[in-house]
C-alpha cells in the first residue's frame, strides 16, 4: 500500500495512534490527504480483478521517483533488443 493512506494501529501502538488521530481531527487538510490516493489508485482484491494486477504494478513503478530518475542507456539498441544468445 502506498504511504500515507492509512494509520497502521499495530505499528503505531495505542498512544501514538491516538496522537495521530487527534492530529487528523484537528487538521482537515491533513485528514483529506489520506484520501488523495483515490485519484490515482483503486482498491480491489485479486479475485475481483486479476487482470489489473500487472497494470497496478506498472502504475506503481511509473510513480516510483527512484525508478523514474534512474537512467539506463544501451549503446546498441538492436543488440539489446535482439541479443545473439536469445534464439
Amino acid at each position: 500500500m502506498p504511504d500515507g493512506i492509512y494509520l497502521n494501529a499495530r505499528e503505531l501502538g495505542p498512544e501514538k495512534l491516538a496522537e495521530e488521530m487527534n492530529k487528523l481531527i484537528l487538521n482537515p487538510d491533513l485528514y483529506a490527504d489520506y484520501f488523495r490516493w483515490k485519484n490515482h489508485y483503486s482498491y480491489h482484491t485479486r479475485e475481483e480483478s486479476v487482470e489489473t494486477d500487472d497494470y497496478c504494478r506498472f502504475c506503481s513503478i511509473l510513480n516510483d521517483e527512484k525508478l523514474v530518475k534512474k537512467v539506463t542507456t544501451y549503446p546498441n539498441f538492436r543488440e539489446w533488443w535482439n541479443p545473439p544468445d536469445r534464439c
